[in-house]
């Protein structure tokens, strides 16, 4: 089982960050100098005024590896983060709840950020790239589509046993290699230690559910609804019924 106290935590100038044992620290250190800028020259993946995540290489790790960054978004940004550690430290969090879990997830490797006079620039978060992995949202196109909402509803479900509701439970935040179904992207996770509310249990399975409608899933809303219902533990008493409710709910608010 790996804690975030097996990480091992740095800081300059305003910049804090927690590697894994399998980076090489010093190696690392020189790295950080110049992070955005590898960012930027690395394999690009989404480029938003949010957020910037690409595929990057270094001397510190033996492969190639996956760097998310949050960026600065304005007044409201700094402001919500004056107080609290940027996003990457939540995301990091439920990563390493899943990893002890056995839960499919690229292995976490570091996450930190970046102050300047106390206030956020950006956070960070590094995992293992999964070369051959595809999102669950293009298997849907390729493979049995009812397979694929069973593969990812019962990852919904493994989360909350261990604790963790995602918040973004569309199939793009999922994905398939080597015919293993995981999960990624929990920048919006939350770790409840005494269960996952039902409330929320029900909104990941409704934003599954969404997902499917709005990717046009040749299934039906309700055997889609029915399918992640089977996945659900007796003692959530969470039905195909409830599933449609929480898709509806995700409906009126498009």
């Amino acid at each position: 089982m790996m804690e975030s106290g097996d990480f091992i935590p740095i800081g300059r100038d305003g910049t804090v960050f927690f590697l894994s044992p399998l980076l090489q620290k010093e190696k690392f250190m020189h790295f950080l100098n110049d992070m955005d800028a590898a960012l930027l020259e690395g394999k690009i993946l989404k480029n938003s005024r949010s957020t910037t995540a690409s595929v990057v290489s270094g001397d510190f790790y033996s492969e190639p590896v996956f760097l998310k960054r949050t960026n600065r978004k304005g007044l409201s940004f700094v402001l919500k983060y004056l107080f609290r550690r940027a996003r990457s430290f939540r995301a990091a969090n439920g990563v390493l709840h899943l990893m002890n879990a056995g839960i499919p997830t690229p292995r976490l490797l570091a996450w930190g950020e970046k102050r300047t006079l106390g206030l956020l620039k950006a956070g960070y978060l590094m995992t293992e790239f999964i070369p051959n992995a595809k999102e669950a949202s293009e298997c849907l196109k390729t493979e049995a589509p009812a397979q694929v909402v069973c593969e990812t509803a019962s990852l919904i479900t493994a989360m909350h046993r261990c604790g963790i509701f995602h918040g973004d439970c569309k199939l793009q935040n999922f994905y398939s290699a080597d015919g293993l179904f995981g999960v990624w992207d929990l920048d919006g996770a939350e770790y409840h230690p005494t269960g996952v509310p039902r409330k929320k249990q029900l909104e990941d399975l409704g934003r599954l559910a969404w997902s499917c409608r709005e990717l046009n899933c040749s299934l039906s809303d309700e055997k889609i609804c029915s399918l992640i219902a089977e996945h659900c533990p007796p003692e959530t008493k969470i039905c195909r019924h409830c599933v449609a409710k929480a898709l509806q709910s995700f409906a009126e608010r498009s």
